[in-house]
């Protein structure tokens, strides 16, 4: 075998091998944020939490903690007293496909569900749908189309969401 062919076949496994270690380990991307502003608090402060997704595929999208996966678990985000909520945005499903979100896309009128309740944690996909758990308080969706922009957005609460009783 010739020198240039095997110095190539050894940069080729190398770069093969970093992409690997990039792609899957600590130097993975950060997903992207869903800034949640002009959120109605009353009542929801100190035990109550926040997560949702997208009811819609390309992408499927998960709004929760910044770590979510255990299981089939999804980890909410406690509600604060004041300003505004970040939830991390992930796609895909509960699964090895699950990665950060830092994609553009828009997602229609009604793709978007938020769920509050007042427990950290809910099994709430099914079938690879979004579905708001039945011990979830109160349901909200959006009312206008929602950019996700380098895999980010924000929600005004107050203008863009609306109760929905599934």
């Amino acid at each position: 075998m010739k020198k240039g062919f095997k110095l190539f076949v050894i940069i080729a496994v190398l770069a093969i091998i970093g992409f690997s270690i990039t792609a899957c380990g600590e130097e993975e991307a950060s997903p992207g944020v869903l800034t949640l502003t002009n959120f109605p608090r009353e009542g929801l402060v100190g035990d109550h939490w926040i997560l949702g997704g997208t009811t819609v595929d390309n992408p499927f999208l998960i709004f929760a903690a910044k770590d979510p996966f255990d299981d089939r678990l999804v980890s909410g985000v406690l509600i604060p007293s004041s300003g505004s909520i970040a939830l991390y945005v992930h796609e895909g499903l509960l699964d090895e496909t699950c990665v950060p979100f830092i994609g553009n896309t828009t997602i229609p009128e009604g793709g978007v569900r938020l769920m509050v309740g007042n427990s950290p944690t809910y099994d709430i996909f099914e079938s690879g749908a979004f579905v708001p758990p039945a011990t979830s308080e109160k349901v909200y969706r959006n009312t206008a189309p929602i950019t996700f922009t380098n895999g980010s957005a924000t929600i005004n609460f107050a203008t863009q969401m609306e109760f929905y009783e599934p």
